[in-house]
């Protein structure tokens, strides 16, 4: 089963360097144009999260794989939605933010098993996390959706025109330091073997 779910894992990056190398996009228009990027971050979390929970049975691993990943997923989605919540526009708005910092919760169960761990570079990921999310939240949150009008950040009174391509990069790198905070929880067990809960003693 963890065999199987690694290959997920791999056919997903070579997947987007597929649709990368045939259409030039790095979204993917057969998975709802999803962003490749994350696409590759799941598909790495997931081969990381095999490798460091081999020694768990592939029931225990394939959970605790599938926890992280979304967890991941939406974490970075409820915040990213919770910062604006004027966005949440009605009672179905409402229930899918509830149900997606319901799932990120998640992460609690490999944590507290010890599966995951926080260390000094998960710190670090996430205090960058943090500050780029204030960043692009109190600069107006420019969004990619967004037309070129409405593309701008605050900095005081002026209001600056920003490229399409400020935007996606600001997106992706907040999004890349939450994923190498989860990368490195799990990488620190590769390691350090994972965890296996001791028989009970009679």
């Amino acid at each position: 089963m963890s065999t199987g779910l690694a290959m997920i894992g791999l056919l997903g990056i070579l997947y987007f360097g597929y649709t990368l190398l045939t259409t030039g996009s790095v979204y993917i228009s057969s998975l709802n144009d999803l962003d490749g990027t994350t696409l590759v971050m799941i598909s790495v979390l997931i081969v990381t999260g095999v490798i460091a929970f081999k020694e768990l049975n592939d029931l225990q691993a394939f959970g605790t794989v599938v926890i992280i990943v979304l967890s991941f997923i939406f974490l970075f989605e409820s915040i990213y939605k919770f910062l604006f919540f004027d966005w949440v526009t009605d009672p179905e708005d409402l229930r899918t933010l509830l149900l997606q910092f319901g799932t990120a919760s998640a992460i609690f169960l490999p944590l507290g098993l010890s599966y995951v761990r926080f260390n000094k570079a998960v710190y670090v990921f996430l205090a960058l996390y943090v500050l780029f999310m204030f960043i692009w939240w109190i600069t107006g949150y420019p969004q990619i959706f967004e037309t070129e009008e409405n593309r701008v950040i605050f900095l005081g009174a002026d209001r600056i025109a920003v490229s399409l391509n400020s935007v996606f990069i600001w997106n992706r790198l907040t999004k890349i330091w939450l994923f190498l905070a989860f990368l490195f929880s799990i990488s620190n067990k590769i390691q350090n073997r994972a965890y296996v809960p001791s028989e009970p003693q009679e």
